[in-house]
């Protein structure tokens, strides 16, 4: 089992499995035909998940007519789940232990109980025509921003 660092950003989405960083911008659209159909280049991000087509991050910035940002109060939905497992697919980790953070504001017991709700389980995913399984076997959760304070204390 891996163990991956996440942020599903308002910006960004950015992993880190121990050896490599992905990231790409936490944009979701929907998916539609494109006429030209050139392949995908660096950054495109067709997805297929429980049964919908998306595009993500610069695919969904340039395609989508309908794009959505992660300006959520809260990152207990739907479209956190799609980033999550969008980055995990393209990290190449299947069978992983999560480790993710709230905003301090957030950073509350029934937040972070619905965020390990929506992404602990076995999830199914294409993106850019590879399927995977991916197993998320446990969340942590963690302040936003807590680590860099964590590794430099200061008491003045």
């Amino acid at each position: 089992m891996n163990i991956v660092g996440g942020d599903f950003g308002r910006r960004n989405v950015k992993i880190f499995t121990g050896q490599k960083m992905f990231h790409f911008s936490s944009v979701v659209g929907e998916a539609r035909e494109r006429n030209l159909d050139n392949g995908y280049v660096r950054g495109d991000l067709e997805v297929q998940f429980e049964g919908e087509k998306y595009y993500v991050g610069d695919l969904a910035e340039r395609e989508s007519d309908f794009r959505r940002y992660m300006m959520t109060k809260h990152k207990h939905h739907d479209d956190t789940k799609l980033l999550a497992l969008t980055a995990l697919h393209q990290a190449g980790v299947t069978e992983v232990r999560l480790i993710t953070g709230l905003p301090v504001n957030s950073h509350k017991e029934e937040n972070k109980k619905k965020l390990k709700q929506l992404l602990q389980d076995r999830h199914e995913i294409t993106v850019n025509g590879e399927k995977k399984t991916i197993i998320i076997m446990s969340v942590d959760i963690t302040v936003e921003g807590g680590l860099p304070f964590g590794a430099n204390p200061r008491m003045d």
